[in-house]
């Protein structure tokens, strides 16, 4: 148990955690890579800030609090389970991949969580399925941001914001959700 802040990317090196591991502080990825592997992570900082890599493989991370991947920071979420109780933003070149896995956003109400993504930033979620607790949640893709699912299962509803030159690309989900689109952005979706 922890409660200072977990910086990674000051030494210069790799971290791999495995086991059980919980965390009461901010956790700072700002270089280099934090791997939790075959985990089971409970983090409740309010914080989670990813300037480096970040990747949960073949994990349970539970984290109250927001997640920022920001600059060239990287989110890799593979054979996983995240549930996070806090917004999720990528911003710059951020990217956000997430292959055979589960995102929960454990909401008490309606709109309660959403999913931002702006500049030049990409989310690609793959096989994976999206819980929010069976409740609408919201997801803004602005700027040059680009968000993929491919093969998705939601449960739950999304309202989708997309605009200036965002770009939505789905490819087989069991629920597309609603649009309100914008500007010059770009949806396509197949097998909806």
């Amino acid at each position: 148990n922890s409660s200072d802040t977990l910086y990674v990317g000051l030494s210069g090196k790799d971290s791999v955690i495995t086991g059980t591991f919980n965390h009461t502080g901010p956790i700072c990825v700002l270089a280099n890579k934090l791997t939790f592997r075959k985990a089971t992570a409970t983090n409740i900082g309010n914080i989670i800030v990813i300037g480096g890599q970040l990747e949960i493989d073949t994990s349970v991370f539970n984290n109250t609090g927001f997640i920022y991947v920001l600059a060239t920071g990287q989110m890799l979420v593979n054979d996983a389970q995240l549930s996070n109780f806090g917004d999720i933003y990528a911003f710059g070149n951020a990217r956000i991949t997430m292959n055979a896995s589960t995102l929960i956003f454990p909401q008490t109400y309606f709109y309660q969580l959403s999913f931002l993504i702006g500049n030049q930033s990409q989310v690609t979620l793959n096989n994976t399925t999206w819980n929010c607790n069976s409740m609408s949640h919201g997801f803004t893709v602005t700027d040059s941001a680009k968000l993929v699912e491919n093969n998705m299962v939601l449960h739950g509803f999304t309202t989708t914001g997309i605009d200036s030159h965002g770009s939505i690309t789905i490819n087989k989900t069991t629920q597309a959700g609603e649009f309100v689109i914008t500007e010059y952005s770009n949806l396509n979706v197949k097998n909806a």
